[in-house]
This record gives structure tokens, C-alpha cells and sequence, in this order.
């Protein structure tokens, strides 16, 4: 993914929701809205968010702090999930990611991303030659 901005952007707000799919009813894990500078700059985050704040230092040149530039193109290149950093969890399940960008009400940015957590035997790993 890679954006330019014709204006420099010097506030906006950043909303994520993960959802779990379940039948008859998805399970929604989280359904957040923030201020986004205080994203970019890691303030005041519980441990999830953090995490997402490391994820985007690994993979894109999203700034620390506000504004975004005028003209600068900003991307997200190469993004794999590294489980290392999430917390251990014993479930197996698909996740649907959302997040967007919004300026006074307005989407800026949408993204959308489908995945599955899976645990995998290590024992098996092990004995392939």
C-alpha cells in the first residue's frame, strides 16, 4: 500500500476493528477510534496498540509524530505478522482487520485485511530433513 497527500495532514483520527467470524453472530474483539497523532507517537497506548505502532515501524515510513507531509509518499511494503510479538494465545481462528484514516468524519484511508491464527506442531518441524 503506498499514499500521497495533497494537503499536509496535521490531525486525524484512526479507527481499527478486528472481528472475529462466528456463526450465527461475527464476535467483535475490538472497535476503537483514537486520536491518530497520539498513535504516531506510541502516547498513552495500551499493549495492543503498541504493537501495531511496532508493526508500522517495521514496515512503512509512517512518521512518529504529526503532520504528515505535502507531496511525501508514505507506504506499507513487505508486511508479513511476526507471531513473536503477540501475545501467547492458545485459540485458532480467522480475524478480519479494519482500519481507516477519517479527517472530520471523512475516510481518508481504508484498509482491509483477512487472516487466520494457527497453531502448528514444532514436532513435526523438527524431524524434517
Amino acid at each position: 500500500m503506498e499514499f500521497t497527500l495533497l494537503d499536509a495532514l496535521k490531525e486525524f483520527e484512526f479507527q481499527i476493528g478486528i472481528v472475529l467470524p462466528r456463526r450465527p453472530v461475527d464476535f467483535l474483539l475490538l472497535n476503537l477510534t483514537i486520536d491518530g497523532c497520539q498513535f504516531l507517537a506510541n502516547k498513552n497506548q495500551v499493549p495492543l496498540m503498541r504493537l501495531a505502532r511496532e508493526i508500522l515501524d517495521r514496515y512503512s515510513n509512517f512518521p512518529r509524530q504529526c503532520p504528515f507531509q505535502r507531496g511525501k509518499a508514505y507506504y506499507i511494503r513487505a508486511f508479513r505478522l511476526d507471531l513473536s510479538l503477540i501475545p501467547a494465545l492458545t485459540m485458532e481462528t480467522s480475524m478480519q482487520l479494519q482500519f481507516a484514516y477519517q479527517r472530520n468524519q471523512l475516510s481518508m484511508l481504508q484498509g482491509h485485511i483477512v487472516a487466520s491464527v494457527q497453531r502448528t506442531n514444532n514436532a513435526k518441524k523438527k524431524n524434517v530433513i
